[in-house]
C-alpha cells in the first residue's frame, strides 16, 4: 500500500506491532505458563515504542485530523489508545487474563451507521465484518488467555488506522500540511 511520506514512519511500526499482536493471539492455551510469561513480558518491553507511537499520533495526526473535519475518527483511535493503554497495564499489575475482544462497539457500528444510507458500501462493510468475524473464530476461543485481548485489540487498532484513519488523513490534510504537522514532533 502507498503511503505518504509524511506517514511511513508510523506505518512502519505497525507492522512491528502486528507481529507482538499475532504472537499475542497465537499463545499457548495456558495464560500462566512459561510461553505467556515470556510473551508478556516481551510485550512490556516493547511497550514504550508503541506509548511513544500513541503519543505521537496524539500530539499531532489526530488533532489535524479533527481540525479537517474528522473528529470522529480521532476519538476512535483515541478509545483504541486508551484501551490498549488499560490492557498493557492490566498485564504489568499480573492480570494475566486481561480484557476480552472490543472491536464491535468501538469500530464496526459507527461506520456501520455512517454508510447505513449508502446500500452498496453497507453491504461491504458488513462482508467485510463477516470475514474478520470468521477469521476470528479460532482466536476468540484464545481470549480468556493472558495475550490474546491485547494481541486482537492492537490488531483491530493497526488495521483501522492504516485502513481508514491514515487513507483519510491523505485525503483531507494536503501533503505539505501533512509533512508539516509529522514534523512538529521529533520521532
Amino acid at each position: 500500500m502507498k503511503r505518504a511520506e509524511a506517514l511511513k514512519g508510523l506505518s512502519r511500526e505497525h507492522q512491528e506491532a502486528l507481529v507482538l499482536a499475532r504472537r499475542a493471539c497465537a499463545n499457548e492455551t495456558d495464560p500462566h505458563g512459561a510461553d505467556a510469561r515470556a510473551q508478556c513480558a516481551h510485550l512490556l518491553e516493547c511497550w514504550p515504542r508503541f506509548a511513544a507511537h500513541f503519543a505521537l499520533e496524539e500530539q499531532t495526526l489526530l488533532p489535524a485530523l479533527e481540525r479537517a473535519g474528522q473528529g470522529a475518527s480521532a476519538a476512535l483511535a483515541l478509545r483504541q489508545h486508551a484501551e490498549l493503554r488499560a490492557l498493557v497495564e492490566r498485564i504489568r499489575q499480573g492480570d494475566l487474563l486481561a480484557l476480552a475482544p472490543w472491536g464491535m462497539g468501538t469500530d464496526y457500528y459507527p461506520r456501520l451507521t455512517a454508510t447505513i444510507h449508502d446500500p452498496v458500501a453497507t453491504n461491504r462493510l458488513v462482508n467485510e465484518q463477516t470475514e474478520v468475524a470468521l477469521l476470528l473464530a479460532g482466536p476468540v476461543l484464545l481470549a480468556m488467555l493472558a495475550l490474546a485481548p491485547w494481541g486482537m485489540a492492537m490488531n483491530e487498532h493497526v488495521r483501522f488506522e492504516e485502513r481508514t484513519l491514515f487513507p483519510m488523513a491523505e485525503a483531507v490534510i494536503e501533503p505539505s500540511k501533512l509533512i508539516e504537522v509529522m514534523n512538529r514532533s521529533a520521532h
